[in-house]
């Protein structure tokens, strides 16, 4: 005798299919950014040198519907004056949590802020926050 499915069961799977949009069946994305803070060096610090390595950590604590941990898939960095991004190396890549890092070159002594962003694996984007560096004498 053949086995036959309820009606119901595609009607179903559609219906969750449709709600879940370009995510899919397999996994629903999570809707909370990563947070992104600095770790070095403090703000208003006067760097010796025109090369100044910045570092902080970015973390994300999203999960998607099916229990899949979020995971920093990106942070980007930009200068002050400047309308690009930039992407900074991630230490330890796609973790829920992460040191970043990159280097810039100080050309002025007057000081520059800088600015960075963290994106998670479902595309969400941290707050922008910023820091202001300055270059010291050698």
């Amino acid at each position: 005798m053949p086995t036959t499915r309820p009606p119901f069961t595609t009607v179903a799977l559609a219906t969750l299919a449709i709600g879940l949009g370009s995510a899919g069946l397999a996994q629903a994305q999570d809707t909370i950014a990563p947070t992104i803070t600095f770790d070095a060096p403090t703000n208003g610090t006067v760097s010796v040198g025109s090369r100044i390595t910045v570092s902080g950590t970015a973390t994300d604590t999203g999960t998607t519907l099916a229990g899949t941990p979020g995971v920093v898939s990106r942070v980007q960095y930009r200068i002050e004056g400047s309308r690009r991004w930039r992407t900074a190396t991630l230490v330890t890549p796609n973790q829920t949590t992460t040191t970043y890092v990159f280097r810039i070159t100080m050309k002025k002594r007057k000081g520059r802020r800088v600015y960075v962003r963290a994106f998670d694996n479902s595309r969400n984007e941290s707050d922008i926050i910023g820091r202001r560096l300055r270059r010291g004498r050698r």
